[in-house]
């Protein structure tokens, strides 16, 4: 069975200047979690594997974001809900689908920069990214990494693949 945790919470330095939250004036508990929130990278993966959370649903920790004027609100909300890297894992029933018309409409996406596509029966992983005009790369030995730096993430496949039995 999968462990999904809902609400995790997550801050951007985009927002942070922005809102002013968890400033020098905020609670001691709410700066000595900011280095946590900011970390949608290696830190947060490192600790879902520790407490054995195979999925989360990151949500802003939006302390702030209310007070802010309309023309700042607006492209902040922006820049922080639009979607980086969109990453689907592929069935047999889903195949078609995954890897025409949602290549198409995600790749559509001007904030996008990297459509990720996971086989589940295989190691076998696509890649289509912005900055190689989202041409198909695969990626298929459990020895190479997945580099995202919009996120600041390397992906292993063997991590990727961890505990399926492929090889």
């Amino acid at each position: 069975m999968r462990t999904i945790t809902l609400e995790e919470h997550f801050v951007t330095q985009s927002f942070l200047r922005a809102a002013g939250a968890y400033g020098p004036s905020s609670l001691p508990r709410l700066a000595e979690l900011q280095p946590r929130l900011l970390d949608i990278g290696a830190g947060r993966i490192a600790a879902m594997n520790e407490a054995s959370i195979d999925f989360q649903i990151l949500s802003l920790a939006a302390i702030g974001f209310e007070s802010l004027d309309a023309a700042t609100a607006c492209p902040l909300a922006r820049d922080i809900n639009d979607v980086i890297v969109a990453f689907e894992v592929l069935s047999p029933s889903t195949e078609e689908r995954d890897l025409r018309w949602k290549r198409t409409a995600y790749t559509s996406l001007p904030s996008l920069t990297h459509y990720v596509v996971i086989a589940q029966d295989a190691v076998d992983v696509v890649v289509f990214a912005r900055d190689a005009e989202f041409a198909q790369r695969h990626f298929r030995s459990l020895n190479e990494t997945i580099e995202l730096p919009a996120l600041g993430v390397s992906l292993p496949l063997a991590e990727i693949y961890r505990d399926t039995g492929l090889r």
